[in-house]
């Protein structure tokens, strides 16, 4: 028998180990993808919930501007305040950008079923600052990332529920 010692290619032993080796890289990288997911639910969240207090503000400080549009452009959602009493094609772009692939879910007082947003969403205040019309909640979903922003008609304060 004769055994060559200078052989090239790898052994058993040593593909193993950089297998194990991407193994751990990839399993780590999804964890820390799944968190940048969470991140950035909870970034729409606050930016939604700074509007809307923003809104809140302007109503009753008389700058009569009352209204709150969540609307699509495309894949994109936006947030925008108005004294629009409709939504309009026209803010297109102007809003405040949440992102792109969120998907907002919204429920009405009285209904049994959520309705996503797919056009747009108006929410309004009264001079006193209790909503006018507003959904019973809005749900934010960001891949596997939920988390839920509950509007209270009466008080017109929002509370997150994850």
């Amino acid at each position: 028998m004769n055994f060559r010692t200078n052989q090239k290619g790898f052994s058993l032993v040593e593909l193993i180990v950089v297998v194990g080796i991407v193994g751990i890289l990839a399993g780590g990288s999804l964890t820390i993808l799944n968190r940048l997911r969470v991140a950035n639910v909870e970034k729409v969240v606050t930016t939604i919930r700074n509007n809307l207090e923003k809104q809140q503000m302007k109503t009753m400080s008389k700058e009569n501007k009352p209204y709150l549009y969540l609307y699509k452009v495309g894949n994109d959602t936006y947030v925008i305040v108005s004294e629009d009493t409709a939504y309009s094609s026209s803010f297109g772009t102007k809003g405040t950008r949440l992102g792109s692939g969120i998907t907002i879910y919204y429920k009405n007082e009285g209904e049994s079923a959520e309705h996503e947003l797919s056009d747009s969403l108006s929410i309004c205040y009264n001079r006193d600052g209790s909503f006018k019309t507003a959904p019973e909640y809005l749900r934010v979903v960001v891949g596997s990332s939920s988390t839920k922003i509950i509007l209270n008609k009466m008080t017109g304060k929002n509370v997150i529920e994850k």
